[in-house]
C-alpha cells in the first residue's frame, strides 16, 4: 500500500495555487505584459479582472486549474521579483513537502513489496527522485534521508515524517542562499 497525499495536503496545495491566481489577477497591465505565461493563461487573467461576484470566483477556480496543469516556475520567479521573497519561501516549502512524500512513498512501497514476497526487509529502497536530489545537494547525507523514510515506513511515527521534512527543507534553503 502506497501512502497517498492526504486530503488536507491536497487542499493546502490547491489553496496555494489559488493564492497564486489571485496574485496574478492583481498584477498591473504593464506587469501582465511582461508575465512569462502562455496566451490562454493571460487571457483568463484578463477576463477575471472584468468579472464580479460569483463569476469572478468561478474564473479564479478555472485559472487555478490552468496553473496546476502548467509549469509555474517562471511565473513564480516573475512574481518573486515583483512581490518579494514570500512566494519563493512558500514554493521551497511546497517543494520540500512534495519530495518528502515521494521519499516516504518509495520506502513504503519497498516495505510492502518485501511483505508481499515474504522476505525480511533490510530497509534499503531505491528512488530516482532521491538520487536526483542527492546529486543536486552533494553536501547532504543520503543515508540519513533513507533512514528517516525507512523509520517512518516501519513505524508510521510522525516524528520521522517531520524530521525528514526539516532535513529536506534545510537543504533546499541552503541551496537558495548559495
Amino acid at each position: 500500500m502506497v501512502e497517498t497525499i492526504s486530503k488536507s495536503e491536497r487542499k493546502r496545495r490547491c489553496q496555494w495555487q489559488e493564492e497564486l491566481a489571485l496574485a496574478l489577477i492583481a498584477l498591473t497591465d504593464s506587469d501582465l505584459r511582461l508575465l512569462p505565461a502562455d496566451a490562454e493563461t493571460l487571457q483568463v487573467i484578463r477576463d477575471s479582472r472584468r468579472l464580479k461576484g460569483g463569476a469572478k470566483k468561478r474564473q479564479i477556480k478555472y485559472l487555478t486549474k490552468l496553473l496546476r496543469e502548467r509549469e509555474v516556475t517562471a511565473i513564480h520567479a516573475f512574481l518573486e521579483e515583483r512581490k518579494g521573497s514570500r512566494l519563493r519561501t512558500n514554493q521551497r516549502q511546497h517543494e520540500a513537502e512534495h519530495l518528502r512524500d515521494i521519499f516516504i512513498n518509495a520506502a513504503i512501497a519497498a516495505l510492502e513489496e518485501s511483505r508481499l514476497r515474504q522476505i525480511p526487509w533490510d530497509g534499503q529502497w531505491q528512488s530516482r527522485a532521491l538520487a536526483e536530489f542527492l546529486a543536486a545537494h552533494p553536501r547532504l547525507d543520503g543515508r540519513e534521508i533513507g533512514q528517516l523514510a525507512t523509520s517512518y515506513a516501519q513505524s508510521r511515527n510522525r516524528l520521522y515524517y517531520r524530521e525528514l521534512f526539516r532535513l529536506i527543507k534545510a537543504a533546499i534553503d541552503l541551496e537558495s542562499r548559495i
